[in-house]
């Protein structure tokens, strides 16, 4: 009776109900705990060709992990944690058993957690993190000469639209589209003509689009 008499007073007066309360006392330390461990496991793990498969494992884990209890904030941290990353592991490339990014192994793991990063940003609606994902992507890409396999380019290529979409990146997100209509027309060996239809619509209507922003709006256009 006392403790229920406690318990509607301090709802009272803080608005907090009794599992407010217990998820601050007892599952934000836990979440700090789980947040720590994965953090350290990647700094230990980093640029080791020898155990390059579990810091990816790792990874990936942290990402679920963020999306779950919707940690934002650890989840920017996450991200900035493996871009560093990679880039150290580019400018100790030389070292012994650092990650050689030229072997197919490696290049598919870290396109596999790369794509991962963008799913869990689109997931999470943090469109600024997508948009890095993006640029994440297009650097490893670049860099390893790897171009993903004609399934997951489709899923990256659909992802991609969505982020310039929602960033209003008209002209990008139609190119994005078209080349989404291309890659379907020239990989899909068993396309039915109806969904290449579809999809040629799909383009055309977002090009339409183009050219009625560019009336409505044509200062928001920059071809420089």
């Amino acid at each position: 009776m006392i403790s229920l008499f406690y318990s509607l007073l301090l709802s009272a007066v803080s608005g907090e109900s009794q599992q407010d309360r217990t998820d601050r006392d007892m599952l934000a330390p836990w979440l700090k705990f789980v947040w720590e461990s994965y953090k350290q496991c990647l700094d230990l793990l980093k640029n080791n060709n020898r155990v390059e498969k579990i810091y990816q494992e790792v990874a990936q884990m942290g990402f679920r992990f963020c999306q779950t209890y919707n940690r934002r904030t650890e989840f920017r941290r996450l991200c900035d944690t493996i871009r560093t990353h990679f880039q150290q592991s580019q400018k100790y490339s030389q070292q012994t058993y650092s990650v050689n990014i030229q072997l197919p192994e490696t290049q598919a793991l870290h396109l596999d957690t790369r794509l991962l990063q963008l799913d869990t940003a689109i997931a999470m609606e943090l469109w600024q993190e997508a948009y890095k994902a993006v640029e994440d992507i297009h650097a490893f890409t670049t860099i390893s000469k790897k171009t993903p396999k004609p399934q997951q380019l489709a899923s990256y290529y659909n992802k991609v639209a969505l982020v310039f979409w929602k960033a209003g990146n008209y002209v990008f997100h139609a190119t994005t589209v078209l080349k989404l209509y291309v890659l379907h027309k020239e990989q899909k060996k068993n396309i039915t003509h109806a969904e290449l239809i579809r999809l040629s619509t799909k383009a055309c209507k977002y090009f339409f689009r183009l050219e009625r922003e560019f009336q409505r709006q044509p200062e928001s256009f920059c071809f420089d």
